[in-house]
């Protein structure tokens, strides 16, 4: 199971900067790619190798173990950082068998297999993981770039365990549509799992913009509120 799974993992201290990506299920829009690579490599990767360093305990990313999209790009920010940062993938051993899903991520320090064939399978586990991974240190933050029809179900699920959920408006998808949803302060035709996610989460966002800059410095001061504080 995931503690004794998670201690395997080099995780039993905790306490250090847990990050879930959600979502992975969905392409990258060519017009997207340059900005969110730097938004994935300087913004997300480099900030939690840095708050890594600052508390002495490792950092984490749980990440869907298989996708050409988000995953690919954040296992090769991982690669040109120096795999300083662990990046563990989950996937349900039904889909690793599958030709459609593709080959693991690049990067992965650990690939986790759970019972199952559908993603959804897998995400009670990728939770209870990244808890433990996270141990006293608080809870993990999911963070949504993007997103195809499963991210939403699983940014319920981070609501449900009361963790901190960010989306960057401006990257598509899920993420695109549940801020509308959130400025709007309602459910589009009142749909109950976004209208639970309106109602219960603690929900944040940040805007990708026209220039990569404002993304990334923006995603650098919530994750060092998140897990270090200000510096």
């Amino acid at each position: 199971g995931p503690p004794p799974l998670a201690e395997a993992l080099g995780g039993a201290s905790g306490g250090g900067p847990v990050l879930v990506l959600a979502g992975g299920d969905d392409d990258i829009a060519p017009d997207l790619l340059p900005r969110l690579t730097q938004v994935v490599a300087r913004g997300l990767v480099r900030t939690l190798r840095e708050l890594a360093a600052q508390s002495g305990r490792q950092a984490h990313c749980v990440v869907r173990a298989c996708g050409a999209g988000l995953p690919s790009l954040l296992g090769q920010a991982v690669i040109d950082g120096g795999q300083t940062l662990k990046l563990i993938g989950v996937a349900p051993e039904g889909a690793l068998a599958d030709p459609a899903n593709g080959s693991p991520v690049s990067g992965l320090t650990q690939l986790v297999t759970w019972p199952g064939a559908a993603w959804s399978d897998t995400w009670r586990a990728r939770s209870d993981l990244a808890t433990h991974l996270a141990g006293a240190g608080g809870p993990p933050l999911l963070m949504l770039i993007g997103g195809g029809p499963g991210a939403v179900a699983e940014v319920l699920q981070a609501v449900r365990r009361g963790w901190p959920v960010l989306l960057l408006e401006g990257s598509g998808g899920a993420a695109d549509t549940l801020v509308r949803q959130f400025e709007a302060g309602e459910a589009d035709a009142d749909d109950p799992v976004v209208a639970e996610i309106l109602a219960d989460g603690r929900l944040g966002s940040i805007t990708l913009g026209d220039k990569a800059v404002g993304a990334v410095d923006a995603l650098a001061r919530a994750l060092q509120r998140q897990f270090g504080g200000d510096s």
